[in-house]
């Protein structure tokens, strides 16, 4: 199920729709919104696009220098790559490394006091 929904294989799949629009004559029109999604679809997987998404939403808000006393700490992951023959935090992805630092980070800041 995880192969329909990669990039790759959508992308592949939306550039071979677009290509037998193509071949036909009359198609034009949804041919062209066809290589519009695929151009979109293009743009908002690469990494501008993603900034472009994600800039306003983690921009809304500054780090916490000062955080509240809370009781618990909650660290949601990014994604990992487990593999017997690494070390656990070499199977982080960047994203769970960097959530994983500032969640020490708010750790310490609050005393090492969060259960």
């Amino acid at each position: 199920m995880d192969a329909f929904l990669d990039p790759a294989f959508l992308f592949s799949l939306l550039g071979l729709a677009l290509f037998f629009l193509l071949l036909r004559r009359r198609a034009w029109t949804l041919a062209a919104l066809l290589g519009l999604a695929l151009a979109a679809f293009y743009f908002l997987s690469s990494g501008p696009g993603t900034s472009f998404l994600l800039g306003p939403l983690e921009g809304a808000y500054p780090p916490l220098r000062a955080p509240p006393a809370v009781e618990v700490l909650v660290v949601l992951s990014g994604g990992e790559n487990y593999d017997e023959n690494r070390p656990l935090p070499s199977s982080l992805s960047s994203t769970s490394l960097d959530r994983l630092v500032e969640g020490v980070r708010l750790f310490w800041a609050l005393g090492g006091k969060a259960e």
